[in-house]
């Protein structure tokens, strides 16, 4: 979800109108009745999307297999069991790369777990999602804000500034894709407008990421 301010970006850094560093976490979801975090079936295809972009290089034809599909989905289930046991503990993706260490570290005496990630390579995700987590765009993805932007009339994001960014534009396609869904999911019936100005210098270098998340959503 994204932090309550307009936003504009830098080349490598996002920031808020007032030129502070803003952060998105895609990894908040909303609260069942019992107030635990509740991982619905968009969200995981969202943030197995998500993870594509961020591990592979999507922008030459790279994807994920099946089996990493349904290990990776099976380990932010997981992970969000995880997070309701320790309830002051808000979900996040530097988190979740935690969750993982401590998992492949517990799989070394798990006969059937080391036989499942057989099909995935843990040192590889470990690895590339560093940056993401320790690295050059850690302030990226890891908010902790709780707030989202949902009741802010008009949303505004100014783009131009991470066009030239190898990597930070199919991130925000991907996280601008999925706003409009959760506005779609929580207000069904009410008329939204989507207006953008000169998206052709977006999309181009976009490719087909933010219509690959269209697609799995419909």
């Amino acid at each position: 979800m994204i932090t309550k301010e307009l936003i504009s970006a830098s080349l490598s850094t996002l920031k808020s109108r007032d030129g502070n560093p803003i952060s998105f976490n895609p990894f908040l979801v909303g609260k069942n009745k019992h107030g635990e975090y509740e991982i619905s079936k968009d969200k995981i295809v969202f943030l197995i999307s998500l993870i594509t972009i961020l591990w592979k290089k999507t922008s030459e034809g790279e994807t994920l297999n099946k089996e990493e599909q349904s290990i990776l989905t099976s380990l932010l289930e997981k992970y969000y069991v995880d997070v309701n046991n320790n309830a002051a503990t808000i979900p996040r993706l530097d988190r979740f790369m935690e969750f993982i260490e401590k998992f492949k570290e517990d799989a070394l005496d798990n006969a059937e777990i080391q036989a499942d990630l057989r099909f995935f390579n843990i040192d590889s995700f470990m690895e590339v999602l560093k940056t993401f987590t320790t690295g050059v765009y850690k302030d990226v993805l890891n908010s902790d804000a709780t707030e989202t932007i949902f009741d802010n009339k008009p949303i505004y994001l100014d783009l131009v500034g991470i066009k030239k960014d190898p990597i930070l534009p199919r991130i925000v396609a991907l996280l601008i894709t999925e706003l409009t869904f959760d506005k779609i999911r929580i207000s069904p019936t009410s008329r939204k407008v989507i207006m953008i100005d000169e998206a052709w210098s977006m999309v181009l270098p976009l490719k087909l990421e933010s219509q690959h998340s269209i697609q799995d959503n419909s």
